[in-house]
């Protein structure tokens, strides 16, 4: 039996980021007959974010005094360690390679036979200190078939130094497969290689499979709230609609002394994470993926677009046409009381197309 190699950013606390490697992995293993095995390379910058501590609290909230963060720590500590647990629980999900790399000066000693680069930003120099030779496949052999699978740039614009290594980098990889139109735009001049959109792995995967994982939560009748930044129009909108309906709101976000109308549920793991957004009425958020997973399990949900780096929920929404789900940023949203829309019929013909693009490369 042969071999197929995953590598991405499967070791981040972070829902999408793990749910992606998830369902990458497991679409692998139904459809094909490789052995999948996720490369378990850890880098700094998919550790430090998480790591918890107190120094590193004191650092993230500089503008407040010693006391009071030292306070807001002690009040997320619970909550955090919990959280923990529950992805190193997730991880056990995951085919990880018995060998550990922390840095990109590793060699895979295993020979496989493709080797998947992606899903992710793993083309974001911003986020990996610049481009990390690793998710262009140079730590394989010759042989190994290099395969971008929903790579994303997560940037707007690479500088002219940029564009120079990562045409170089290209090179390396033998097919180029991406989240977003955008990242075709960048990457197109820098490369003869055909590239083309895919599917977003927990898209990609068939919307039962989700199923599978939806544990039973301890709540019913609530709006929720998953955000990455700190767009106040939705938490107002969140706050006036639980006025008017009588719902409660369950905030993905570490206990606050100032919100003691949102109710904290920052200790989840990713299969608690598409557990509430499963049983949710409502979901407000700024996330791709809770978005995706709002669309997978038909859901009423508002997405509130950032005003910068929105260019991938645009293109999901353009797909799928639940562009009057998006709320641009400083607007408010119009409630609709009616919601019966499966988005996620709209985006079959993107998922075979993208189940076709790895059939047509892997044997």
């Amino acid at each position: 039996m042969g071999k197929i190699g995953i590598l991405t950013f499967h070791y981040a606390n972070n829902y999408g980021a793990f749910l992606q490697c998830f369902a990458l992995q497991e679409w692998l293993k139904e459809n094909t007959e490789y052995e999948i095995e996720v490369i378990d390379y850890r880098p700094i910058f998919q550790i430090r974010p998480y790591k918890i501590s107190l120094e590193k609290a004191l650092k993230d909230k500089k503008g407040l005094s010693k006391l009071k963060a030292l306070l807001l720590f002690l009040v997320e500590l619970p909550n955090k360690i919990k959280k923990q647990k529950n992805f190193n629980s997730a991880r056990k999900f995951l085919s990880l390679s018995k060998d550990v790399f922390y840095d990109n000066h590793f060699d895979l000693k295993d020979n496989y036979d493709y080797l998947l680069l992606g899903s992710d930003q793993i083309w974001n120099p911003v986020v990996t200190y610049g481009f990390d030779n690793a998710y262009f496949g140079k730590n394989s052999y010759d042989s190994t078939v290099k395969i971008a699978y929903a790579a994303s740039c997560g940037v707007e614009f690479y500088s002219d130094e940029e564009q120079r290594v990562l045409s170089q980098l290209l090179g390396n990889v033998d097919h180029i497969g991406v989240r977003e139109q955008a990242s075709i735009d960048l990457l197109s001049p820098l490369t003869e290689k055909n590239v083309i959109v895919n599917a977003d792995p927990t898209l990609l995967v068939n919307p039962s499979f989700w199923h599978n994982y939806i544990h039973p939560v301890n709540e019913n009748n609530f709006i929720l709230v998953y955000q990455l930044g700190n767009n106040l129009k939705l938490l107002e909108d969140a706050k006036s609609l639980a006025k008017k309906t009588g719902k409660k709101i369950l905030y993905f976000r570490d206990p606050s002394i100032k919100k003691d109308d949102f109710t904290s549920v920052s200790f989840s793991g990713p299969f608690e994470f598409i557990s509430y957004i499963y049983s949710a009425d409502v979901v407000l958020t700024d996330s791709f993926h809770a978005t995706c997973f709002s669309v997978i399990f038909g859901k009423n949900f508002y997405t509130y677009l950032n005003p910068k780096r929105s260019e991938r929920l645009r293109s999901l929404a353009r797909i799928g046409q639940f562009e009057d789900r998006l709320i641009e940023y400083g607007e408010r949203v119009c409630f609709k009381k009616d919601y019966n829309k499966n988005y996620i019929d709209n985006l079959t013909a993107l998922r075979l197309d993208s189940e076709n693009y790895l059939k047509s490369i892997i044997e």
